[in-house]
């Protein structure tokens, strides 16, 4: 999946919640730490493995573990246990750390971080094969599950105030999370497309499904342009793939009019198609954060380039038809085959206690 993104990693450093948990056991509850010390051990040592994950399957069951364990500690402790640290890695640059005494501020951290582990686990998979682009897209659709679960905890928190006043970092906003969220399913209807190519599935149910694609990363580039969370390379690419998609589906749809003899409509598609792949012909390599967009586009552009010449010419020489403005064209249909996908370890939604 050298073409799509995979959101990093946060950061956090190690902490001493062992020495902090026995220390309230003794001294609120009526009874000695040493009779959890197995407990007190097994969270402390799964929070240590938080600081040094890795982006994969082993890495996801650590944060399963970990999550679980959270959970169970906040329903007996206070929620003001410790700061947890945490660094900023969407950005220019890491940021923070951000140490906020708060479980419910560990947990949305922890969540962030299984989305992204899912993100990881979807660019991993080949988009050759059919099982590696099924099994890409659950997890591109488990990534969404998670951004879409911490926007609902954040919303509950807020409503209680159970955050209080506590600035919450940039990537862990609103806006962030949703366009981080629109990414993924975008990312994730895109493997569905992948595989509608591969298979030469009829060119009306490709355009619908481009369209669909278009619309995601549409949604997904205005709420990223509401924050400061994202690189210019980062939206340089969502609006790359915005507009590539929207050329595709223009350019699929002209295929079907051309097949059913009208001419005309096709060549106002195909400079429909032509339209949006200006919006983004200039941008280069560099300009984006995964060069193959631009050879994607690059491509493409060069397929309705030639189509549309050779189809003008022979409307002007042989078929005659009249074309319809752009404002005349009916529109292209969007289909979108993807949604979010809640993971197991977040069953039942926690947010709602």
């Amino acid at each position: 999946m050298s073409n799509l993104l995979h959101i990093p990693l946060l950061k956090t450093d190690r902490i001493d919640l062992s020495s902090v948990l026995r220390k309230i056991i003794d001294e609120e509850f009526l009874q000695t730490s040493v009779s959890f010390e197995n407990d007190i051990k097994t969270i402390s040592s799964s929070r240590n493995l938080i600081a040094d994950l890795s982006p994969d399957a082993v890495g996801l069951e650590h944060l399963d573990t970990y999550y679980h364990q959270l959970e169970s500690i906040e329903s007996k402790f206070p929620s003001d246990l410790i700061d947890f640290p945490w660094y900023g890695t969407l950005g220019y640059r890491i940021t923070g750390p951000f140490a906020i005494k708060s479980l419910e501020f560990e947990r949305i951290n922890i969540i962030y971080c299984m989305a992204s582990v899912y993100s990881h686990l979807g660019c991993n998979y080949s988009s050759d094969s059919e099982n590696g682009l099924k099994i890409a897209c659950q997890h591109f659709q488990e990534a969404a599950g998670c951004f879409e679960f911490i926007i609902k905890i954040l919303q509950f928190f807020e409503k209680k105030n159970k955050l209080g006043n506590v600035a919450i970092p940039l990537e862990l906003r609103h806006e962030t999370i949703l366009a981080l969220e629109y990414l993924m399913l975008a990312q994730a209807q895109e493997t569905i497309w992948r595989k509608s190519v591969i298979d030469n599935m009829k060119d009306s149910v490709v355009s619908k499904l481009s369209m669909g694609i278009s619309d995601l990363y549409n949604s997904c580039f205005i709420s990223a342009n509401k924050t400061v969370s994202f690189t210019k390379k980062w939206l340089n690419h969502i609006k790359v793939k915005r507009y590539h998609f929207s050329a595709a589906s223009y350019y699929r749809r002209s295929l079907v009019d051309v097949s059913a003899g009208n001419f005309g409509l096709e060549i106002g598609y195909l400079r429909l198609a032509t339209g949006e792949i200006k919006n983004i012909i200039n941008f280069k390599e560099s300009d984006v954060s995964l060069p193959n967009s631009i050879t994607d586009v690059k491509n493409l552009s060069q397929v309705i380039s030639n189509t549309l010449r050779v189809s003008e010419r022979d409307n002007d020489l042989i078929h005659l038809q009249l074309v319809p403005a752009h404002n005349e064209l009916p529109p292209v249909e969007k289909v979108i085959l993807v949604k979010e996908i809640l993971v197991k370890a977040l069953r039942p939604v926690s947010g709602a206690r």
